[in-house]
């Protein structure tokens, strides 16, 4: 089984706030890979016609929690080497998280067989915490990873 994890590395301005977390990229539509969340790499080789989850945890903590809401916007980025950023489709580019109150995050995007074509791609996961209304306003809290490459291939 192919895998990848790496730390998410966060931006805030609150005091008394704090963020850590992980994103891990496994092969297939499968549970987490035993190591979740840290800094592990194997060379990452998928077919294409097995997809692949993206595993995003975070855990947020700290005296100003109770104050704070808002949801989590996660945006994944996509770039094919030698051909320039390509785009998933908008149900895995784009997803939601609702505020939590005890602060643990864990979201699973399943990207399904044969959505990417054969080729090299980095990946670069973007987390931001927005305003509930419809207009998204970002808060001064982001985070991003950018994973190692990941060549999709057909067998």
């Amino acid at each position: 089984m192919s895998y990848l994890a790496k730390s998410l590395k966060f931006e805030e301005s609150f005091p008394y706030f704090d963020l850590k977390g992980a994103v891990c990229l496994v092969e297939g539509n499968g549970n987490d890979h035993p190591s979740f969340p840290g800094n592990t790499y194997t060379p990452c080789l998928i077919q294409c016609d097995q997809g692949f989850t993206l595993h995003v945890k975070w855990h947020t903590h700290g005296k100003m929690l109770p104050f704070l809401s808002g949801k989590w916007k996660i945006d994944v980025l996509t770039e094919e080497w030698g051909k320039g950023e390509t785009c998933l489709p908008a149900p895995y580019a784009h997803q939601h998280v609702e505020w939590d109150c005890d602060g643990h995050y864990h979201a699973k995007i399943k990207v399904p067989a044969n959505i990417m074509g054969p080729g090299l791609y980095k990946f670069a996961i973007c987390i931001t915490m927005c305003s509930t209304c419809s207009k998204e306003i970002p808060a001064p809290v982001a985070g991003f990873v950018e994973l190692p490459a990941v060549k999709m291939f057909k067998a």
